[in-house]
């Protein structure tokens, strides 16, 4: 796993989000601090993404605006998720699943970058 490239926070529209573990049990939760109103918020996260495997990296990033969470899985596989509606749990929709080729031991370090067209995803 090459942590330089997980990035846990992300900045949208003037709130910043970044996932923690808490220990014990190892979950994940995902905080937010608004700017504006000075306020440190829970936002909640499916079980199956707090409760994942702690050794499968998950990140966080703006894509076109939206908070979206990416989650690497142990095949090198990816999935994104985006936040259409926000702060509604129910509005993270799996928007692309990216089979992530094993280039010279580099695997797990690609980040989603931005959203170029509707069925497309830049990845560095």
């Amino acid at each position: 796993m090459c942590g330089f490239f997980q990035p846990h926070h992300a900045l949208v529209n003037g709130v910043l989000h970044w996932i923690i573990t808490c220990i014990p049990g190892f979950s994940r939760v995902l905080l937010s601090f608004d700017f504006e109103d000075e306020k440190l918020r829970v936002l909640s996260l499916s079980k199956s993404f707090s409760q994942e495997n702690i050794n499968h990296p998950m990140g966080l990033v703006e894509l076109d605006g939206f908070l979206s969470l990416y989650h690497r899985k142990a095949d090198g596989s990816f999935g994104i998720w985006i936040m259409k509606d926000y702060g509604d749990k129910q509005s993270r929709t799996k928007e692309f699943s990216v089979a992530q080729p094993i280039l010279s031991g580099l695997r797990g370090c690609f980040l989603p970058l931005c959203i170029l067209k509707k069925d497309e995803v830049c990845i560095v």
